[in-house]
């Protein structure tokens, strides 16, 4: 029923009756998971966003959807405060992350999906892979579909922890999936490899897959830090290169001159004059 101490602003308690009730319970099988201030101060907007958004979630219809590379959706995250949308001026101390289990009949692929739930908002120490991938562009020169379903199966039976990217060009990949450990950026017929952000090697295009997994494997033994100390020093130079190539073949599509960071900032973590 309505709790009066729940409003903010206009915003109150969700409230369902008997028969919207029966009707989830008929149709879905949800795992949901309540996340409330306890002081009932609420959540910075900013926070809420960047922390989804850096873990790959899409803003859409104004809530998140959290998607796994063929476009299903794992779980969403809305306000748990009616209407349940995030605007940018939405005051809310309370969020509800769900997961429809009934898009599986698997019962192992259900408890997966929700070990990764609790891994994805880092409620539980990560134990899988979780493997993202770019949605792809006019800049992409691979199937980036492809290549990420090849890496997800190689990557699946090592076991490895870590959360990999697979995104489509060099231009923005390693910015826009720098909170990966791991991932890799095609352009010019060529693979970057970058961890959290800063290119490390750069690969020929066939040895994509292979390498994200031998980087896996190293980063799992020797840790995040040690793998970057090992980077290839010309790995940076390399990735500027290629993406100021692109640009001049495709066009600057995504103001990249205009942007503040250049990809040789974001990998090597230097502040450059233009």
């Amino acid at each position: 029923k309505e709790d009066k101490s729940l409003e903010i602003e206009g915003q109150q308690a969700f409230e369902f009756n008997e028969e919207e009730i029966k009707s989830y319970e008929e149709d879905q099988e949800l795992a949901i998971l309540n996340l409330i201030s306890v002081d009932r101060s609420v959540f910075d907007n900013d926070q809420v966003y960047g922390f989804l958004t850096n873990y790959g979630a899409i803003l859409k219809n104004n809530y998140f959807s959290y998607q796994d590379i063929n476009g299903n959706e794992i779980f969403r995250v809305v306000n748990a405060l009616n209407p349940g949308t995030f605007e940018n001026d939405t005051k809310t101390f309370a969020i509800v992350a769900a997961s429809n289990l009934s898009l599986t009949t698997d019962p192992v692929d259900e408890a997966k999906y929700g070990r990764q739930l609790l891994e994805y908002l880092n409620l539980r120490d990560r134990k899988s892979l979780d493997l993202i991938a770019c949605p792809s562009c006019g800049r992409a020169e691979v199937d980036v579909i492809k290549v990420a379903n090849e890496a997800q199966e190689s990557l699946e039976k090592k076991g490895f922890p870590i959360q990999v990217a697979v995104m489509g060009c060099v231009v923005n990949g390693p910015g826009e999936a720098k909170s990966a450990d791991l991932g890799i950026a095609a352009g010019r017929n060529k693979g970057h490899l970058f961890i959290k952000g800063q290119v490390v090697k750069v690969v020929d295009e066939k040895d994509m897959v292979s390498s994200l997994v031998k980087e896996a494997e190293l980063i799992t033994n020797e840790g995040i830090e040690a793998r970057l100390a090992a980077a290839d020093k010309d790995a940076a130079k390399i990735a500027q290169e290629d993406a100021e190539a692109l640009i001049d073949i495709q066009g600057d599509i995504n103001n990249f001159k205009l942007k503040s960071k250049s990809v040789v900032e974001i990998t090597s973590n230097e502040d450059i004059d233009t």
